[in-house]
């Protein structure tokens, strides 16, 4: 534990959130919803919540037996399929990249 991919996810201003949170009641169902990422304009992953291990309500529980979960609390829970060192070549992110993630509804 604690290697690279926890650290990375974890420095002030690594994980920029927003410009805005949508209501859970707005978003519909957590368990079907389209996810897609973008580097520098060009899409690199299309998926769904749907093809996640663990349903939402399942990581909310787990999540919670350590931890209270605070109104507001934001679970990240990975990378769909397509990451870039999986890539041939791979693709890893150069200084000035944009990435962009885009989750239907919210």
């Amino acid at each position: 534990g604690g290697g690279q991919w926890y650290r990375a996810k974890s420095f002030a201003t690594f994980g920029p959130i927003g410009p805005y949170i949508t209501a859970a009641a707005l978003a519909g169902n957590p368990n079907n919803l389209k996810i897609s990422t973008e580097l520098n304009g060009i899409k690199v992953q299309d998926s769904n919540t749907n093809q996640m291990i663990q349903s939402v309500e399942k990581i909310i529980a787990y999540a919670s037996k350590d931890t209270w979960l605070m109104e507001g609390t934001i679970i990240l829970t990975g990378t769909p399929a397509g990451v870039g060192m999986s890539r041939k070549p791979p693709v890893f992110l150069r200084n000035g990249d944009v990435v962009s993630v885009t989750i239907e509804k919210l």
